[in-house]
């Protein structure tokens, strides 16, 4: 009978890993470059032609591997590794290069900030809270947007509307305020480090509520200068929002006032009855609005 060997020209395949995904290398900061692994039939042998002082093969069974290696003070530029793949058909040669950065150098963007949510949505606020990213050097603080999402539906100057806040690297909560009300944001968090290497963004969208706003209903049969009832309402809008219902005789020289009894201000009521004085030709009053605790 008679037996076939099949055999295919030796190569030398790469795969993207290792810090830095391999692609350049530090002075003084640990490198480790693809993995090469040989191809063909059989599968090629590798040997090093030719590598940086210092730079180490990793070699897993003779046919794949990887360099390893701390560049040195007088290697920046480039680097070049070399390869060659050898099985029963001949030997094919590869060749590697990577920019080598002076110490210091640092190109790698920070982790993507975790575990991101936002609450605590009003009309003109919300909370932002992620777990911390980490750095190859340090992370040095945290950049925040809130986009505005219905800019095709609104005109200037709420067009393409952008609230942005920079927080420390020890900040990991913060409020982000200027929203506009019934509006939709997509909210972001970056994080930054020394260089100006910004992470990818962790996000989500949010839909600020309609703001607060007082509707006032005198009883009927109610008049100026005549004892009644009036009662005020106002939609609970926002999170855990407090309110104070205040008044002033004058609004051109206001000396605003909780309306008594005063202990019942502020709470988590929306609606309050007035009973007029009298006496009083005219009187303001006012709602004010103000994140409470969780009642």
């Amino acid at each position: 009978g008679f037996m076939t060997t099949y055999i295919a020209p030796p190569g030398i395949t790469n795969g993207n890993n290792g810090p830095n995904a391999g692609t350049f290398a530090v002075v003084g900061e640990a490198f480790t470059s693809y993995t090469f692994t040989g191809s063909g039939l059989p599968a090629a042998t590798l040997a090093v032609v030719s590598a940086p002082a210092g730079a180490v093969w990793n070699s897993a069974a003779g046919t794949s591997g990887n360099f390893t290696w701390t560049p040195v003070a007088g290697q920046e530029g480039t680097a070049t590794f070399t390869l060659a793949g050898t099985n029963s058909s001949g030997t094919a040669t590869q060749s590697y290069t990577v920019p080598v950065y002076p110490a210091g150098t640092d190109l790698l963007a920070p982790s993507t900030p975790g575990n991101f949510v936002v609450d605590q949505v009003s009309w003109n606020s919300c909370r932002a809270t992620w777990t911390a990213s980490t750095d190859n050097h340090a992370v040095t603080g945290y950049h925040l947007t809130a986009t505005h999402l219905d800019s095709r539906i609104h005109a200037p100057p709420y067009h393409d509307q952008l609230v942005t806040a920079d927080v420390a690297a020890t900040v990991l909560q913060t409020p982000l305020t200027g929203l506009l009300p019934s509006t939709s944001y997509e909210v972001t968090v970056q994080a930054r480090d020394a260089a100006g290497n910004l992470s990818a963004p962790a996000s989500a969208q949010v839909i600020t509520v309609p703001q607060p706003f007082v509707v006032f209903s005198p009883a009927a049969g109610m008049t100026p200068g005549l004892a009644g009832v009036a009662t005020m309402t106002w939609p609970g809008s926002g999170y855990y929002w407090q309110f104070t219902v205040e008044t002033t005789d004058a609004l051109s020289t206001p000396n605003w006032l909780p309306v008594a009894p005063a202990s019942q201000w502020p709470n988590f009521s929306t609606d309050f009855t007035i009973v007029p004085d009298s006496a009083v030709p005219q009187r303001f009053y006012r709602v004010r609005a103000s994140p409470g605790a969780v009642p």
